[in-house]
């Protein structure tokens, strides 16, 4: 089981097997977006501007004093880390 740390907003980048540039694309009404960018110049800075442009939104600042850090998390975050902390009392990870 692996526990997937990266954001909700965050872009994958890979190479594939047949030499492609391989970019997904988180979407939030279903499947992600799989984009392919050939192996070239032109290529990788096609790829690189993608990366470039999905800036998350800012999040607002978290008011000072207790319980600052849950009002920063977004409820898919919040459940994410429930997990593990969970996951991590049962000590199947560390």
């Amino acid at each position: 089981m692996t526990i997937d740390l990266a954001p909700s907003h965050a872009v994958t980048c890979w190479i594939d097997d047949d030499g492609s540039i391989v970019v997904l694309i988180p979407s939030t009404r279903g499947a992600p977006f799989y984009q392919r960018y050939a192996c070239t110049e032109g290529g990788l800075s096609k790829a690189l501007n993608v990366l470039r442009s999905r800036q998350p939104a800012p999040k607002p600042r978290a008011k000072h004093g207790a319980g600052a850090t849950a009002t920063t998390l977004t409820p898919a975050e919040r459940t994410q880390a429930n997990a593990y902390a969970l996951l991590k009392r049962r000590g199947m990870v560390r």
